[in-house]
C-alpha cells in the first residue's frame, strides 16, 4: 500500500510539471520580447522529461494496482493473467487505456510544440496535458460513489486535481526563471520573472479559490458522517494536508501581498528575486509533502477501520 501510495503521488507530481510548464509557455507567449528564448526553450525540455516520466509512472502504477488486486507480486502479474485481466476485462482497464492514449499524445503534442514557437501548439499540449492528469479522477474514490450525487462527486474531484495542477506546477519554471534573475541582475532577465511571477500570481489566486471549495465539498462527499473526519487514518491523513495547505497558503498570501509587488516595482532588484526564490522553494517542499499524502488519501477508505 505504502509504494502504492508513493507511486501515485510521483505520478501525479510529474503530471502536474507537464501542465506547469506548458502553462509557462502560454505566459511567455505574452512576455516582452527579446528574452524569452532561452525559458521556452527550457520549459519545453521540462515538460518533455515529465511527460516520458508520466507514462513511466503510469506503467509501473498500473503493475502495482493489478498486483495490488490479484494479492500477488509484481512479476506474478505477467503471468497470472491478472494484468490482462485488468486491462481487458474491467471498467477500470478502459480508463487506463484512455490514460495511457492522452499520457502518449502530450509526448507527441510535447515534441511538435518543442520544433515550433507556434502558440496554438502549445495550447494544444496544454490541453492534452490537463486531460491526461485530471483523467487520474476516475481512479479515485470519487468514481466509485454509488450514491445519487455520485457524478457530481467525480466532477468536483476532477476540478479539485485541476487547481492543484494549476497552483503547485507553477513552483518549478517560477523558479527557474528567478534563479536566473538572481545570479544575471540582467534587467531584461528580472522583467521577464517580474512578468511571470504576475501572470502566474492572478492564475494561483484562482486556482487556490477553486481548492478551497472543491476540497471542502470533497471532504463532504467522502465522509459519511462526522466520525470519518475525526477517527482513523483517513482523518490523520486529511488533518495533515489541511495543515500544510494552510501553512503553504500562508506562504503564498505573504509572496502575492509583498513580495511579487516588489519584484514588479521598477526598482526591483536581485534581492527582491532571491527573497521570492526562497519562499516558492519553500512552497514547493510542502507541495511535495501534501501530493504524498493525497497519494495515501486515494488509497484509504473514510472510517475508523480504514
Amino acid at each position: 500500500m505504502a509504494a502504492l501510495a508513493t507511486l501515485r503521488a510521483i505520478h501525479f507530481a510529474f503530471a502536474i510539471q507537464v501542465i506547469g510548464a506548458l502553462l509557462f509557455c502560454v505566459i511567455l507567449n505574452r512576455a516582452p520580447a527579446g528574452a524569452t528564448g532561452w525559458a521556452r526553450d527550457r520549459f519545453v525540455r521540462l515538460a518533455a522529461v515529465s511527460a516520458v516520466a508520466v507514462v513511466v509512472s503510469e506503467i509501473a502504477w498500473l503493475v502495482l494496482q493489478a498486483a495490488d488486486m490479484a494479492d500477488s507480486g509484481v512479476l506474478d502479474v505477467w503471468t497470472s493473467g491478472a494484468l490482462g485481466a485488468l486491462m481487458l476485462k474491467t471498467r477500470a482497464g478502459i480508463i487506463w487505456w484512455g490514460r495511457l492514449a492522452l499520457a502518449l499524445a502530450v509526448i507527441v503534442a510535447v515534441g511538435a510544440a518543442g520544433r515550433t514557437t507556434n502558440a496554438a501548439l502549445t495550447a494544444i499540449g496544454f490541453a492534452l496535458a490537463v486531460a491526461s492528469s485530471v483523467s487520474g479522477a476516475w481512479l479515485s474514490h470519487a468514481a466509485a460513489d454509488p450514491g445519487p450525487y455520485g457524478t457530481l462527486h467525480l466532477a468536483v474531484h476532477a476540478a479539485h486535481m485541476l487547481g492543484a495542477a494549476l497552483w503547485l506546477g507553477g513552483f518549478v519554471p517560477l523558479l527557474m526563471l528567478l534563479w536566473r534573475a538572481r545570479r544575471s541582475r540582467d534587467p531584461k532577465d528580472l522583467a521577464l520573472a517580474r512578468h511571470a511571477a504576475v501572470w502566474f500570481g492572478n492564475i494561483a489566486l484562482l486556482a487556490v479559490g477553486v481548492l478551497v471549495a472543491t476540497g471542502m465539498a470533497n471532504t463532504a462527499f467522502a465522509a459519511d458522517s462526522a466520525a470519518d473526519l475525526t477517527v482513523g487514518p483517513f482523518a490523520r491523513l486529511l488533518a495533515g494536508k489541511v495543515v500544510l495547505f494552510l501553512v503553504m497558503l500562508a506562504l503564498a498570501a505573504h509572496n502575492r501581498q509583498r513580495l511579487v509587488p516588489q519584484l514588479a516595482a521598477a526598482s526591483a532588484s536581485a534581492v527582491v528575486a532571491t527573497r521570492l526564490w526562497r519562499n516558492v522553494l519553500a512552497e514547493l517542499a510542502l507541495g511535495i509533502l501534501i501530493l504524498v499524502l493525497a497519494g495515501a488519501l486515494g488509497l484509504t477508505p473514510p472510517g475508523e477501520g480504514g
